[in-house]
């Protein structure tokens, strides 16, 4: 059993307490956003006393940004109960402050594209600020509040059968992947609650519209195999964040292609029961 700091966690258990995502107005975190708070409404209506239990941040850059992306959606009125903070989180004061009590962090940030002007001249910068150094002070934030991390992280860091994707990623955008792997590494010795959940090129695409695999080490993961459906893995850390088994432990979400068989569906707990706690 997991405790965050009063909250008891078991398998497949509601969610409550404040959720913080970092980098929360990108695709993913959008994405998340909208998961979470469907839990949050499913959650309430199986039972009452859950209401106003479950508290949504967004710590971004451009909260201003971020909340337009968000809210705009029409929907539900929990959305106008997210708090929005702007925050770098590079420095390490400013991710202390974002981030004070948390129970739950989910660190979706990544580097600006490279694919404009800006991003070209940024891309040394970001690839080790986004990747490692934020990485390193969100880090330092859930150790001081005692809040579990959920970090996305991106297939290709050390797979044997993906060296091909580490080569060009570190050549052309600034050791990219070696900034991630360090961040990794950064998370597996800090002794928090955490866990890394690692994503192939992200697509758009309805849940299940492929089938999904939860890849751990020694498995291999294919060529054709690196890409993930963006629904799929913003279910699979909602999921997560409910399992004690993914606790100390990094996996991949992949999605196989129509032909191939995929060992579950919707059914993230089973998937989960099989993992190995890293090493």
């Amino acid at each position: 059993m997991n405790k965050n700091n009063g909250i008891q966690q078991q398998e497949n258990e509601e969610l409550k307490g404040t959720i913080s995502i970092v980098g929360g107005g990108n695709r993913l975190g959008i994405t998340l956003v909208h998961d979470l708070l469907q839990q949050q409404i499913n959650q309430e209506m199986r039972n009452p006393s859950l209401k106003n239990q479950l508290k949504i941040r967004i710590v971004d850059l451009n909260a201003q940004r971020a909340a337009f992306r968000i809210v705009k959606t029409p929907g539900s009125p929990l959305y106008n109960e997210i708090e929005f903070l702007e925050a770098d989180v590079t420095n390490l004061a400013a991710a202390e402050t974002s981030l004070k009590d948390s129970n739950f962090v989910i660190s979706v940030l990544s580097p600006k594209s490279a694919m404009n002007w800006k991003g070209i001249i940024n891309s040394s910068h970001d690839a080790k600020y986004a990747n490692y150094l934020a990485t390193s002070n969100v880090v330092k934030a859930c150790q001081k509040e005692n809040a579990r991390l959920i970090y996305t992280s991106e297939t290709g860091v050390d797979e044997p059968s993906l060296r091909w994707k580490r080569l060009f990623g570190n050549i052309f955008y600034y050791n990219y992947f070696g900034w991630k792997l360090k961040a990794e590494q950064t998370i597996r010795t800090s002794n928090i609650d955490y866990t890394i959940i690692r994503h192939g090129e992200m697509k758009y695409g309805k849940p299940n519209m492929f089938p999904v695999r939860v890849v751990q080490p020694p498995q291999e993961i294919s060529r054709k195999e690196d890409f993930s459906i963006r629904t799929d893995v913003s279910r699979a850390i909602v999921a997560a964040l409910q399992s004690k088994n993914t606790i100390g432990t990094t996996f991949s979400i992949q999605n196989a292609q129509q032909s191939e068989a995929s060992p579950f569906k919707e059914n993230w707990f089973s998937a989960f029961s099989f993992l190995k706690k890293d090493k």
